[in-house]
């Protein structure tokens, strides 16, 4: 891949569950990954 190339997917609507939170993972191109976990307002 060339650098400062990137690959993504385009966010989708969505509706809240019953926890009312949302969770972003990211994995770059070596496999590490991180994950967060929001509470939504």
């Amino acid at each position: 891949m060339a650098r400062g190339k990137k690959k993504s997917n385009p966010a989708l609507p969505f509706k809240p569950g019953k926890e009312n939170r949302s969770a972003v993972k990211v994995i770059d191109h070596w496999g590490n990954e991180v994950m967060v976990v929001r509470e939504m307002r």
